[in-house]
């Protein structure tokens, strides 16, 4: 597997470490986010609408119940990389890529000093998202791009949507949140290139490189991998087991594209 790419084609990642719920979260963010701020000094809060449809167990009506999650986000300047903590997660997400080392070493930067803070203790899920952008060049289809069984059907009617999904279940060996699950999406989208429709860019703007292009057509290529569970905290574990799963997500973006692609990404 090789380790560098001359032109990445990511467009949006999330790594993400889930914990159970501290209620107490609004208590402890502002010397989570002094901490920090000396990276990421944009800072922000806002709250993620959940909605409930709970049952009244006397009169069995529904109704339904909307509660405001806080969420507290710390930005860099370019506003191309940062962290959303909230009461029972950390995450660090990016538009703007350094390498998965560097993702790495942010979000683990930042659970430290979680762990500090707050002592989390239990670690419920972890997970890890990649959402590249396949263009193709002037002239060419996006099917020539694809790996065999994603090309779709060629009818000769013009496509409005376009989605293929795959899930698949595997056991890493590891005790330590060994069932994984990977679901790998594929979008072909029209327009403006812009974050999938379920991905909220909390602080960050679109990379540079793809701010304002408009395109016939183009693919969106989702990889969401992740893995509950309930686990003592364990730093160098949790990371180890992210590293791993980096490397199947990376094996599974190549098998889902063709080789014409990888000359494209200049995959080396």
């Amino acid at each position: 597997m090789t380790t560098k790419w001359d032109r990445p084609p990511l467009l949006h990642v999330i790594a993400q470490v889930q914990f159970g719920s501290i209620e107490a979260m609004e208590k402890y963010a502002p010397e989570i986010q002094d901490v920090l701020r000396k990276k990421f000094p944009l800072s922000e809060k806002t709250a993620l609408q959940h909605i409930s449809v709970i049952q009244d167990q006397i009169t069995q009506q529904q109704k339904s119940e909307i509660q405001n999650i806080p969420l507290w986000i710390y930005s860099d300047p370019q506003k191309g990389s940062g962290y959303v903590l909230a009461q029972s997660a950390l995450s660090f997400h990016a538009s703007i890529y350094e390498g998965h080392e560097w993702l790495f070493d942010n979000l683990f930067d930042g659970m430290e000093v979680v762990n500090r803070i707050v002592d989390p203790r239990i670690i419920t899920r972890i997970g890890l998202r990649y959402v590249n952008v396949l263009l193709p060049e002037e002239g060419e289809t996006l099917s020539s791009y694809l790996a065999e069984g994603l090309r779709g059907i060629n009818s000769g009617f013009a496509v409005r949507q376009a989605v293929t999904e795959h899930i698949f279940d595997y056991n890493s060996g590891s005790p330590y949140f060994a069932i994984k699950t990977m679901r790998a999406k594929t979008s072909k989208v029209t327009g403006a290139i812009s974050f999938p429709a379920d991905i909220s860019p909390w602080g960050l703007d679109i990379n540079p490189a793809y701010s304002g292009t408009t395109l016939p057509e183009y693919m969106l290529l989702d990889i969401d991998h992740f893995s509950f569970g309930a686990s003592p905290l364990d730093l160098p574990e949790i990371r180890r087991q992210m590293e791993a799963m980096h490397a199947q997500t990376k094996t599974m973006l190549l098998d889902m594209v063709s080789e014409k692609t990888h000359q494209l990404w200049g995959v080396k």
